[in-house]
C-alpha cells in the first residue's frame, strides 16, 4: 500500500525485486529445464488485477510493480513463443492467500510489524480461495496459453479490456506523432 513518491526506498526495492525481478530470475533459473524438456511446455506468470488499472488509489506501488510484472510477461511470452513454449499470463482478482499477514513479509529484514491486526484482513479472508482459478487455468493450458483474467471480482474482465484498449490507444497516438 506504499505511495511511490513517499515510499521507503527499501520497500520500493523489495516490491520491484519480488514482482518484477523475481519473475525474470525465476524464468532464468528454470529456462534450462524448459529448454531441455520434451513434449508440451507451458509457463504460467502471475501478474495481478492491479495491472489492469492505472497505478493509483490505495496500492500505487503494488500496482506499479504489477504493471512491471505484466511488461516482463509480455517480453517472456515473445521469447518463449520462439522456442515453442506456451505461456499463460494470469491476472487474478482479490484472492484469499493470507498475504496480508505481516508475519509472512519478513519484517526483521524489511521493517513493519511481525503480525498485523486480523481485523484489517476481513476483505481478504472473505475473498475466494485461489483454487477457484483452476478451471480457467486448465482451459488456458489446453488452448496454448494467452492472457487469463480470473474474474474473482465483479467487472474485472471489463476493467482489463478497458485498460488494454487505453494502453493500445496511447501507443497508437505515440507512433502517429
Amino acid at each position: 500500500g506504499s505511495p511511490v513518491l513517499e515510499g521507503n526506498p527499501r520497500t520500493i526495492e523489495w516490491a520491484f525485486g519480488v514482482n518484477v525481478l523475481g519473475v525474470i530470475w525465476s524464468m532464468q533459473a528454470f529456462w534450462p529445464l524448459q529448454k531441455a524438456a520434451t513434449g508440451p511446455r507451458h509457463v504460467g506468470i502471475t501478474a495481478s488485477s492491479a495491472s489492469t488499472v492505472a497505478p493509483a488509489g490505495d496500492f500505487p506501488l503494488y500496482a506499479l510493480t504489477k504493471h512491471g510484472t505484466f511488461a516482463v510477461a509480455e517480453a517472456l511470452r515473445a521469447e518463449l513463443a520462439e522456442q515453442q513454449i506456451d505461456t499463460t499470463v494470469l491476472c487474478p482478482g482479490l484472492l484469499n492467500t493470507n498475504i496480508w499477514d505481516g508475519a509472512r513479509a519478513r519484517p526483521e529484514r524489511f521493517g513493519g510489524v511481525r503480525r498485523m491486526d486480523p481485523a484489517i484482513a476481513q476483505t481478504w479472508r472473505e475473498a475466494q480461495d485461489p483454487a477457484v482459478m483452476w478451471p480457467d487455468i486448465e482451459a488456458s493450458i489446453a488452448g496454448g496459453g494467452g492472457y487469463l483474467v480470473c474474474a474473482t471480482e465483479p467487472a474485472l474482465e471489463a476493467r482489463f479490456d478497458a485498460r488494454q484498449a487505453e494502453i493500445k490507444a496511447g501507443f497508437r497516438a505515440l507512433f502517429e506523432e
